[in-house]
């Protein structure tokens, strides 16, 4: 076992085999090993999974749909930043997204 992040989990099909069965991309559980636990984190090249996941650790239940919206905007972010997000920087993005939902909604609205 190598690296300080070889028990993140960053791309949609691994996380979401994660989410399911925690061992399925891990030879052993990094509690055994004496290394906490194993984290989901939202990079390039998470899935919808995985937004969904993260969010909901922050008391936002989101369906998949809106978490596929949400996905071309943390991209970007972590392209901006060249880092994964952090929880914060992900709720952030994910209150931006649902502002300019509501402001287009409430402009279209405005103007039939």
């Amino acid at each position: 076992v190598l690296g300080e992040s070889v028990f993140k989990h960053g791309s949609g099909i691994h996380a979401a085999a994660t989410l399911r069965d925690p061992l399925a991309f891990m030879p052993s559980d990094p509690e055994n090993l004496g290394l906490g636990k194993s984290e989901i984190i939202a990079g390039r090249y998470s899935g919808s999974k995985a937004i969904q996941y993260l969010l909901s650790k922050r008391s936002l239940e989101i369906d998949r749909i809106t978490a596929r919206r949400l996905l071309p905007l943390i991209r970007k972010k972590v392209e901006i930043t060249g880092r994964n997000l952090n929880p914060e920087e992900l709720e952030k993005v994910y209150h931006e997204f649902i502002s300019s939902v509501e402001y287009n909604k409430r402009r279209t609205m405005q103007t039939v």
